[in-house]
C-alpha cells in the first residue's frame, strides 16, 4: 500500500507529514449533521454500516486526509459486553452503573459488533488506495471509568474509588476489558483496518502506581496481543492529557506511535524518546476556532519535527463549532510543500 501515513509509522521521513484529525468525521461538517439526523440516534449511526461508511468518508472527500478513522465509539465494547449504553443529546453517554465487586461478562463481542466490522470493510473498499484506515478502541482504564461512573463526569472519581476500595475486582475487570479490546481490534484488522489507535481518554487523572497498573500495563498487554497476531499492523496510543513528566512511562508499551496533547514540547520529547517511536499531534484544537495564530503554531510544529518522521494531528478532537474554512487553511499550511 503506497501510503505516506504507513511509511511514517514505519520510520520513513516523508516530504510533508501525513495529516488527519481526531473526530474528523463530526458535527463541524454539514454533511455529517445531515446523515446523523437520518440515522435518528448516535448509536444507530455507529451500527449502520452504510451510514458509518458515509460519514467516515466525508472528511476524506473534503480534505483528502492521509488517514480515515472508522466512525464508531469507544463505548461499543461495554455495550457488546451487556452493559446498557445510550447517548443523551447535550449530556453525553449514559451507562448502566455497576456496583463495586461486579465482574464483567467475558462473553465474545464480535457477533454483537458485526455491523462495525462490516462498516470497516465497506470503508476500506471505498477509500482511495493511498489512504490508510484506522480502527480503534478505548483503553481498559477509560472504559472502566465510564462503567464505574455511569457516564463521563467528575474526573471519573467513581473509578478511582472502586480501584482503591476493591482493587481485586477492578484488576479483574481491567484484564477482561483488555481481552475484549484485543478481540475488537483484531476483528477490525481482519475487516481491513491498517492501523489501530488506543484512546486512554482519562489517563491524565492517574498518578504514580495507579498510572502503571491502570493505564500502562493494560495497554502494554493489548499492544502485545495485537502484535502477536498482526506484527505488521502499527498501533498508536493516545493517553489524553498526560503530562510531559509522565509521558516517558508510555514509551515502553510497545506502540509504534504516541499521540500527544498541545501542552507537550516536541523538541524535548524528540530528544528523549526512543528513536523508533513516532510522535503524533499536537495542534491546539482551539486554534481552529480562532485562527489568528494558526500559521505561526503550525510552522513551529513543522520546524520542531523537520528531521524526524511525524504525524500531524490535533492535541484532541476537532470541536463541533469549528469553521470549515479554518480546517481548509490548516490543511494548506501543513501541505505547503505539496
Amino acid at each position: 500500500m503506497n501510503s505516506i501515513f504507513l511509511d511514517t509509522l514505519s520510520g520513513i521521513k516523508t516530504k510533508n507529514p501525513p495529516l488527519w484529525m481526531m473526530r474528523q468525521a463530526g458535527r463541524y461538517l454539514p454533511e455529517y449533521r445531515a446523515v446523523r439526523k437520518q440515522a435518528g440516534s448516535f448509536l444507530n449511526l455507529c451500527y449502520n454500516p452504510k451510514l458509518a461508511m458515509e460519514v467516515t468518508l466525508q472528511p476524506i472527500r473534503r480534505f483528502k486526509f492521509d488517514a480515515a478513522i472508522l466512525f464508531s465509539d469507544i463505548l461499543v465494547v461495554p455495550h457488546a459486553m451487556g452493559i446498557d449504553v445510550s447517548f443523551v443529546e447535550s449530556e453525553g453517554p449514559k451507562l448502566q452503573k455497576l456496583p463495586y465487586k461486579t465482574i464483567l461478562s467475558q462473553r465474545p463481542i464480535t457477533s454483537f459488533l458485526s455491523p462495525v466490522y462490516e462498516a470497516v470493510s465497506l470503508i476500506r473498499e471505498n477509500l482511495p488506495k493511498d489512504t490508510a484506515l484506522i480502527g480503534f478502541s478505548g483503553a481498559p482504564w477509560t472504559l472502566m471509568t465510564y462503567i464505574a461512573a455511569g457516564g463521563g463526569k467528575d474526573n471519573q472519581i467513581a473509578a478511582l474509588n472502586w480501584l482503591h476500595n476493591d482493587i481485586s475486582s477492578f484488576q479483574t475487570n481491567l484484564d477482561i476489558l483488555s481481552e475484549a479490546v484485543i478481540e475488537h481490534c483484531s476483528a477490525q484488522i481482519e475487516a481491513g483496518a491498517n492501523v489501530i489507535q488506543l484512546f486512554d481518554s482519562w489517563a491524565h487523572v492517574l498518578k504514580g502506581e495507579d498510572l502503571t497498573v491502570c493505564s500502562i500495563k493494560p495497554m502494554q498487554k493489548i499492544v502485545a496481543g495485537i502484535k502477536a497476531k498482526y506484527p505488521n499492523i502499527p498501533v498508536i496510543i493516545f493517553p489524553r492529557g498526560i503530562s510531559q513528566e509522565n509521558l516517558a512511562a508510555f514509551y515502553e508499551i510497545g506502540a509504534d506511535a504516541i499521540s500527544i496533547n498541545q501542552d507537550i514540547d516536541f523538541k524535548t520529547v524528540n530528544a528523549q524518546k526512543p528513536k523508533k517511536l513516532i510522535l503524533q499531534g499536537n495542534l491546539d484544537n482551539n486554534l481552529l476556532i480562532n485562527s489568528e495564530n494558526l500559521e505561526t503554531v503550525v510552522n513551529d510544529i513543522l520546524q520542531d519535527n523537520d528531521n524526524v518522521p511525524f504525524i500531524f494531528n490535533l492535541g484532541h478532537g476537532i470541536l463541533p463549532h469549528t469553521p470549515i474554512e479554518n480546517v481548509e487553511k490548516f490543511v494548506k499550511l501543513v501541505r505547503r510543500n505539496v
